[in-house]
């Protein structure tokens, strides 16, 4: 698996968020740094083509996403910075919900999430509404999502924010592990 990014560019108006940006992701743990304003999110969102750059292009094992569309998306697993999710749905629904947005069969569906709910220690909390959380739960349910339909790649925007010590380093390993 590559994911390249060859010359991105993206400008707001007169802000350049990103010029001509070139680098290629292997299979792994990759990380992006940078001082508040840099561009990440700007480029995490074209990655996640939630945003669309003004040049260049990002292809994965040579194919350019955009041309994948769906295919790509159903690729990826993604935890935004913004924490965005539905407060009235429990975590199981909100997890069959995301099944159901990656295409998956039915029974897959309902087999993928228990194991990811298992994986995430979520199981005593599967049948809460999610808006009756703490930010660090919610961060873990959003994270659940991210892994449903066992995705090739994980774009992870500040995945350790509002997360406690413990749990922090639960994330770490769980990273490692994938």
């Amino acid at each position: 698996m590559q994911l390249e990014i060859k010359h991105l560019s993206k400008t707001y108006g007169e802000l350049k968020a990103l010029e001509d940006v070139n680098f290629c992701l292997q299979k792994g743990i990759s990380g992006l740094l940078g001082v508040n304003g840099a561009g990440k999110s700007t480029l995490i969102g074209i990655m996640t083509t939630n945003i669309r750059a003004d040049q260049g292009e990002i292809l994965l094992d040579g194919k350019n996403i955009e041309t994948l569309g769906r295919d790509y998306r159903k690729r990826i697993g993604y935890v935004p910075q913004e924490q965005i999710y539905y407060p009235n749905m429990t975590v199981f629904d909100f997890l069959m919900y995301t099944g159901v947005l990656k295409d998956l069969p039915s029974k897959e569906r309902k087999k993928e999430v228990e194991a990811v709910l298992e994986r995430l220690e979520l199981n005593d909390v599967k049948d809460r509404k999610v808006g009756t959380f703490s930010g660090g739960m919610i961060r873990k349910t959003i994270l659940a999502q991210a892994l449903i339909g066992d995705p090739q790649i994980l774009i992870l925007d500040e995945p350790t924010a509002g997360l406690d010590p413990h749990e922090r380093v639960r994330l770490k390993k769980l990273l490692k592990e994938l």
